[in-house]
């Protein structure tokens, strides 16, 4: 017996919890989730257009990561030399940047 149709909500919270526990192709999240390519890329995409999460080399990651995690250990801000303690100011305010965001992220699907 099929589980019916998933609702839009329920795709977008498991590819975001898929994304979290590791990167994964567009195909590989389609396999896992049980539901069809077209469905996940474009939800995919819609995730990317909010800001949630990304594509980078055909796999798709939260945005946290490629965009904050990665740039972690850099002396530089936009190019320019930054002092440590400016560096973990700036830190500590895109981590909360991603907490809100997330929060957010949740009070929409949950409307």
């Amino acid at each position: 017996m099929g589980e019916g149709k998933k609702t839009n909500r329920t795709i977008l919270t498991k590819i975001k919890d898929t994304v979290d526990a590791g990167p994964c192709t567009i195909y590989e999240l389609s396999k896992k989730l049980g539901s069809n390519w077209d469905t996940i890329k474009n939800n995919v995409l819609l995730l990317k257009d909010l800001g949630i999460v990304d594509i980078v080399d055909q796999n798709v990651i939260p945005v946290s990561t490629c965009s904050f995690e990665r740039t972690k250990n850099l002396d530089t801000m936009a190019g320019v030399p930054i002092s440590e303690e400016s560096k973990k100011r700036v830190y500590a305010l895109a981590s909360l940047i991603i907490v809100l965001e997330m929060l957010f992220y949740k009070k929409l699907l949950l409307k």
